[in-house]
């Protein structure tokens, strides 16, 4: 097993939580962190690089800096090396070493801080990864992606910038909460489960993942008029159809729902602390059996849900409610009846980079389960690779094969567009 060594302090909660830290305090057996890992090439760095590394982060992000609350057992200025872990991987034990190095890092609490830097090293010689994960009321994927770019010299002019509505930049609007309130309570369904319920939750979690060419996907999203996330999505669709975890699936006539997040970010924010995310669902049409007319179903599903990037009302249900009922919101969201399971896209730097000056050769999202959930899948990109990754339950049988059938489902979507 690997061996995890630091010690911190947690750091305060600011005014920037969206329901996750009361959300996370309801259920404490859930590490409520998401994160990236960088892998590298080249001797890992000293911990003096990684201090500055974290120096650099609280640049980016000062809010990271904040000092913690006052009081016994805290002290009140910032410093690098509560933020700073080490996991050393068995000796050789190649990327099965690193892969487990991973999957402990994202089972274990965040350990007293509210963010932190991992260095994971020791599995081959010349290889390491530094993950950076901190907690989901403090960081959405947009900010986990734009750090990591700019840590490893991405220019922040160049990194993708979501463009919501002038308008959500004020104070909340009290009908618009109740509009989206009223929306979503229109929009509850009761869902089927991807894995069989039978298969006691083990309460660990372990990641698998897979890579494709990221030009072999644009191809196909161009020919069928559709989006990346379309395709990858499509996939998706037709590899849990494809999956049978349970026998009795496809005898369920509820639908296979996916919370699709929603990045809110305005611009000036960037670079600011906070989950500013919303999500909706979409039901994956795992019961068709054509893949052009699933990818049809599922981009009108994706259009319905990208406009509401142009309503101002958008997310002001959770900013006009306190923290309880946010957490309610989320209880009720995502519980496994009306949930089945999480589907984010995370674009990422559009160019290689570097890491304090050792070559990121690939990245690894990290997520987290909701309670009671049992899958959650992420689409990642990376120069011009796409990483396309499962966070599950340990007790989640055929869980290497999913990523296999998500790939052989771009096949059939390539080859229905005839591209190479």
């Amino acid at each position: 097993m690997p061996r995890i060594t630091a010690a911190g302090r947690r750091t305060g909660p600011g005014p920037f939580d969206n329901g996750f830290l009361a959300y996370g305090k309801a259920h404490p057996a859930t590490p409520m962190a998401i994160g990236v890992a960088a892998l590298c090439t080249g001797e890992p760095p000293t911990r003096e690089e990684l201090h500055l590394l974290i120096g650099l982060a609280t640049d980016i992000c000062p809010e990271l800096a904040a000092p913690a609350p006052a009081g016994p057992g805290h002290a009140g200025a910032f410093r690098p090396d509560r933020h700073l872990f080490e996991v050393r991987a068995p000796a050789g034990s190649g990327s099965a070493g690193l892969n487990e190095a991973l999957n402990e890092v994202a089972n274990e609490p965040l350990p007293g801080v509210m963010w932190g830097v991992w260095l994971i090293h020791g599995h081959a010689p010349g290889e390491f990864a530094v993950v950076l994960r901190g907690h989901h009321a403090h960081f959405d994927g947009m900010l986990i992606a734009r750090l990591c770019g700019q840590l490893g010299g991405a220019d922040p002019a160049g990194a993708p910038r979501p463009t919501p509505p002038a308008a959500r930049r004020g104070a909340p609007d009290p009908r618009a909460a109740a509009r989206e309130a009223l929306g979503a309570l229109r929009r509850l369904r009761y869902t089927t489960r991807p894995v069989a319920a039978a298969h006691a939750l083990a309460g660990r979690v372990r990641q698998v993942c897979s890579t494709v060419d990221l030009h072999h996907m644009r191809r196909i999203a161009a020919t069928h008029e559709a989006t990346v996330n379309d395709v990858y999505l499509t996939a998706l669709a037709g590899a849990l159809a494809a999956w049978e975890t349970d026998p009795a699936w496809h005898h369920d006539h509820r639908p296979v729902r996916a919370k699709i997040p929603l990045g809110l970010r305005r611009p000036g924010t960037a670079g600011a602390l906070g989950a500013e995310i919303s999500a909706d669902w979409l039901t994956l049409p795992c019961g068709t059996a054509d893949p052009v007319e699933r990818l049809a179903l599922v981009a009108a599903g994706t259009r319905r849900i990208r406009a509401r990037l142009a309503d101002p009302g958008t997310g002001a249900l959770m900013r006009t409610l306190p923290p309880r009922l946010r957490r309610l919101v989320l209880e009720s969201d995502m519980n496994p009846r009306r949930t089945s399971l999480v589907a984010t896209h995370v674009p990422g730097p559009a160019r290689r980079l570097s890491l304090a000056g050792r070559e990121i050769t690939g990245i690894l999202p990290l997520m987290f389960l909701f309670a009671g959930q049992r899958l959650s899948v992420c689409l990642a990109t990376y120069a011009d690779t796409a990483y396309f990754s499962v966070m599950a339950d340990r007790s989640t049988p055929d869980l290497d094969n999913l990523p296999l059938l998500w790939q052989k489902e771009l096949d059939r979507l390539a080859e229905a567009a005839r591209c190479p």
